[in-house]
């Protein structure tokens, strides 16, 4: 009787080209972790600290690492088939106590990941250099500033991508940590806001960028008060805070629903005012009986959405938020058309980050009344903390 013929698969060694082809596809990170696999804390010279591994085992033994496949030899040496990882992942990739959690599909998922994103943050083409601008101040109490991770998934996801934090032109950091209820706060934070905004411009100028991309998470009138600092003749990128917690929390949604529109809508009280009411129903609804006494008498400009209630999602995409910008562009235009004596627009707010830099944006200093900006109080009324004049 002839021997069973032994149809166990041998390993068969990585030729050069793959090799290569793996390091070059990795851009040499982990495909799992992104830990950067060079080594440059030698002396003499920088050593390559990654590790090659099979996604399906290079051998079909009963103690290799998904080795039951229909791949033979050959085909378990090719790049395909190939992962670069740091040693911590491959220990864990081939552990017999975590082998069911890294499946050969959720392998070959990762990796397709993983090289997708280095091909397209290396497309330099398409990718426009940006300067960073992160405000992060404290809202209720807490203070969240995106980190380096979030920043350059976002930038990637809007066509940029960030310039070296080390530059002069690179990132700009505003950090208001001080309690907004110390009414000097507010004037630290319009100081600290012209001078980065000053750096940056200086940057422009200096052509070393075109583009700022604004991370911003702070008081509604702080925000509205670097909008007006930031020169609409420049491209400027907002990023919204999304209430999720990973690595998209300030990225726009992929596949956001259709656009939001917004209405306007008016309220005279008399006909020569010096002061206008603008109220914002966007992430929420301002209670008109908070509106501050001396503001009760005067006319009421209202920008909310159309056929929505206002709530914390309703900017899910640009697309609305420059609907929304129409709309207050229109109510500034309505002031000035039936109130050119106005001296004063008195803006209470219920408005998500980006829509709130967006009112400051669109402020005309020679053309439009001063903005008196109202931040809500502990008891749920609206004091006025801050104004924009110039």
């Amino acid at each position: 009787m002839a021997a069973d013929r032994d149809t166990e698969i041998q390993r068969s060694g990585l030729s050069e080209p793959v090799k290569y082809r793996a390091w070059g596809r990795a851009a040499a990170r982990c495909v799992l972790c992104s830990q950067w696999l060079i080594n440059d804390q030698h002396f003499w010279h920088e050593i390559p600290v990654g590790e090659l591994a099979h996604i399906v085992a290079a051998s079909s033994g009963k103690n290799a690492p998904r080795g039951d496949s229909a791949l033979d030899t050959n085909d378990r040496a090719l790049e395909a088939n190939i992962l670069l990882l740091c040693h911590s992942c491959h220990r864990a990739i081939d552990s017999k106590a975590h082998r069911d959690e890294y499946s050969v599909e959720f392998l070959r998922a990762r990796k397709a990941e993983h090289e997708k994103r280095v091909r397209e943050v290396t497309d330099f083409p398409t990718l426009r250099p940006a300067t960073v601008l992160r405000v992060h101040g404290p809202i209720r109490s807490s203070i969240s500033p995106p980190t380096a991770e979030q920043i350059s998934h976002a930038l990637l996801h809007s066509g940029l991508t960030g310039l070296d934090a080390d530059t002069r032109n690179g990132r700009f950091d505003v950090s208001l940590d001080h309690s907004e209820k110390e009414e000097w706060s507010w004037q630290a934070a319009r100081s600290q806001i012209d001078k980065r905004v000053a750096q940056i411009y200086e940057a422009i100028a200096g052509e070393d960028t075109r583009v700022v991309a604004v991370f911003a998470i702070a008081p509604i009138p702080t925000l509205v008060y670097l909008g007006s600092r930031l020169d609409d003749k420049v491209e400027t990128v907002l990023l919204p805070r999304q209430r999720v917690d990973n690595y998209s929390t300030w990225s726009w949604p992929k596949n956001p629903p259709p656009p939001v529109r917004f209405e306007t809508s008016c309220e005279a009280k008399s006909s020569v005012p010096d002061d206008i009411v603008a109220v914002i129903n966007v992430s929420g609804t301002v209670n008109p009986s908070r509106i501050p006494t001396h503001l009760q008498n005067i006319p009421v400009i209202t920008v909310a959405p159309v056929d929505e209630i206002p709530r914390p999602d309703l900017v899910e995409s640009l697309d609305t938020l420059n609907e929304f910008g129409s709309a207050w562009r229109a109510a500034l235009a309505t002031v000035e058309a039936k109130w050119p004596q106005a001296q004063r627009i008195h803006i209470i707010a219920a408005a998500p980050t980006t829509v709130a830099i967006m009112i400051g944006r669109y402020r005309m200093r020679d053309a439009h009344p001063a903005f008196f900006l109202y931040q809500r109080t502990d008891t749920n009324t609206y004091e006025n903390v801050m104004e924009i004049s110039e």
